[in-house]
Order: structure tokens, then sequence, then C-alpha cells
């Protein structure tokens, strides 16, 4: 647990000084995530998009913006075996977000998203993920507070697709804070 958190702190320091040192328009967006998932698992996270959202126009779905987001989450589950009770997942995932207008006057999104995940540890807390690779999935509904500032309710659940036996799965509610760099 002391050395999970030690490199999950590490990496975001790292993170956060090659964002300061990054070329203008290298970052679109940064954002800075809680989350809550079943039992006693908690974790943060803290997600870049390398480059600026487009707008695109799609069948069925209208006027979409897609983005990417590199992630690094930090998970903790409280009362596992002290070897098991830390894990950090680095993920890509494309993120599509559809305009549903404006809830309470402030203008609102559904955010989707399917990505690619990697897990340090397989076994966390009480379960064996079958597989250090995992698909991350999101659902969200995003809400622009200020031209640059966001906030972002999601529900996002990691698993490795059935690839493996043991897929488990662990899922979250999140809360975001989204800014522009």
């Amino acid at each position: 647990m002391w050395l999970t958190r030690h490199k999950f702190l590490l990496v975001t320091l790292s993170l956060l000084i090659a964002l300061y040192h990054a070329p203008v328009n290298a970052f679109n967006q940064m954002s800075v995530d809680v989350l809550k998932g079943e039992g006693e698992i908690a974790g943060a996270r803290i997600g870049v998009a390398p480059w600026s959202p487009g707008d695109y126009h799609l069948p069925l779905l209208g006027k979409v913006v897609v983005t990417t987001e590199f992630s690094l989450t930090q998970l903790e589950a409280s009362g596992a075996a002290p070897d098991l009770n830390g894990n950090a997942v680095f993920a890509i995932t494309p993120v599509l977000r559809k305009p549903l207008g404006r809830l309470f006057s402030i203008p609102t999104e559904i955010e989707f998203g399917i990505g690619v995940g990697l897990l340090e540890n397989r076994h966390f807390g009480q379960k064996d993920m079958g597989s250090k690779f995992q698909f991350e999935d999101r659902l969200g509904l995003r809400m622009q507070l200020t031209e640059g500032l966001a906030v972002s309710l999601r529900y996002m659940h990691y698993s490795n697709g059935g690839i493996t036996e043991s897929n488990p799965g662990l899922d979250f509610i999140n809360v975001s804070l989204i800014y522009p760099l």
C-alpha cells in the first residue's frame, strides 16, 4: 500500500510537471476525480486530454464532441490484506459528448466512452480481476459551469471483457472537476 500510494503520487507529480512545461496547446483539459466503488473501494483519478476536441456530425446522434483522455487512477480497498488493498490503473479512453441543451440554465452534455486500461496488480481487494488488461467504460452527465470549468457525474466500469474466466469487474460512481489548460 505504501509503495503504491507513493508511486501514484510520483507519477501524478511527474504528469503535472510535464503539463506545466508542455508547449502551448499541447493539452486541452485536465480532470481531477474522486471515485466511490462497491464496498470499501474508493479512489482518486487524474486525466488529461492531449488535444482539442473535435466537433462531428454522426448518423443517428447528430452533433457530437469527440476527445481522448489519458488517465491515472489510484484505488484503495479498505479492509483487504496489505498486499491486495492498493491498485493503480492507467487508461486511454476515447470519449463522445452529446449536447443535451440546458439543465437549470447550465449547458449539459451526456458523455460516453470505451477505452483500454492497464492495472498495476491483477489481484485487488477480494477480487481476481483475471488480467491486468481491462476495458474502461463510462457514462456520465457533464455540466459546463463557466467558459472553461465543468463538472461531471459518471458511472465507470472496469472489466476484462471476458477474455479470461475470472472477470468480476469493478464499478464506480465518479465526480469530476474539469478545467482547461
